[in-house]
């Protein structure tokens, strides 16, 4: 089935990449058709709900019923939903980018003809069936909403609004898309060994994976359990150098983390690259074979001459200010 995924507007290519990994971590076919300014056309079998329960950098899916030139949409729409199950009430929203056409105007005009075509009566507020109609510079794309993503919810869960505060924490919409990236799947044992303030074990919890972490610090240890039980979630959280993962978890099915870079986050004294060069024979030894790392680093030199267990496969520079450019 063809949806349309509206993205969110931080990283194109991330946010696609997101989407693709997402639906392999529940088993899902998918394939790319196209993408353009803010939006992803693919191909999948997976139920929308999953990309709104699980995606951080992302709007909306939509079912595609017809694309083309705008200037059609309304000729058009008669035969799009010509054999649907429609009744009650609906709505039309309308997403505009890079095009002089009024969002306004167009939801008013198509909502005419749905009303008269269909038989169903506008609900601005509350509606049973809501079509998405979404511009892109010269590409139209008509549809039904499938999933919204609760982008509040993600504000919400931000580092300054738990118990336990630590300016260095990343988004959970970040660490959404990290374990995306990682393929991780309903039920698998992720862990994040530099855990924090635990922003990625919450993001992990709440969608449905067992979440495993660990840190040098006890004080971050002790903060996270606290900032989980604040949420509704737990995790089992050890104290311990990277290099003895292995030992305190066994086999893991993801790695997600956002290592110390020694600035404000302490490395414990250690050269940084002494640091990764462990922590990724850590990984080699403790990741499922055919497992994923999910790493952001501010220098992709620091992970540069992978064990043999180890293959590169992606990277998306994202730069937060002159002097720092997260690699996820």
């Amino acid at each position: 089935m063809p949806y349309l995924f509206e993205l969110s507007g931080e990283h194109r290519q991330m946010a696609s990449a997101e989407i693709m990994g997402c639906a392999e971590a529940e088993n899902s076919f998918i394939s790319e058709i196209e993408s353009g300014d803010g939006y992803l056309l693919a191909d999948t079998d997976a139920p929308a709900e999953i990309f709104g329960d699980r995606c951080g950098l992302l709007w909306r899916v939509s079912q595609v019923l017809f694309d083309g030139d705008y200037r059609q949409i309304l000729e058009r729409i008669p035969d799009a939903i010509n054999g649907l199950a429609l009744n009650g009430s609906f709505a039309v929203r309308a997403r505009v980018k890079n095009s002089p056409i009024d969002p306004v105007e167009l939801q008013r005009k198509a909502g005419a003809v749905i009303s008269r075509e269909a038989g169903m009566r506008v609900n601005l507020t509350s509606p049973d069936t809501v079509f998405r109609i979404f511009v892109s510079g010269e590409r139209l794309f008509f549809g039904l909403l499938s999933a919204s993503i609760d982008r509040s919810a993600l504000e919400e869960r931000k580092v300054q609004n738990r118990p336990f505060f630590s300016p260095i924490s990343i988004h959970p919409k970040y660490a959404r898309a990290m374990i995306n990236l990682a393929r991780a799947g309903r039920g698998a044992r992720i862990l994040d060994p530099f855990c924090g303030t635990g922003g990625i074990l919450i993001e992990a919890g709440s969608m449905g994976l067992h979440p495993l972490g660990s840190d040098i610090s006890q004080e971050m240890i002790d903060g996270s359990a606290r900032n989980l039980r604040y949420e509704g979630l737990s995790a089992e959280l050890k104290r311990c150098d990277v290099s003895a993962i292995k030992d305190e978890f066994g086999q893991v099915d993801a790695i997600v983390t956002d290592p110390p870079y020694g600035r404000a986050s302490t490395t414990n004294r250690e050269d940084i690259r002494s640091l990764y060069r462990r922590m990724l024979e850590a990984f080699e030894n403790v990741l499922r074979p055919s497992g994923y790392a999910s790493i952001v680093v501010p220098d992709l030199s620091l992970i540069a001459g992978l064990p043999e267990g180890l293959a590169f496969r992606e990277s998306y520079p994202l730069k937060v200010h002159r002097s720092l450019t997260r690699n996820f």
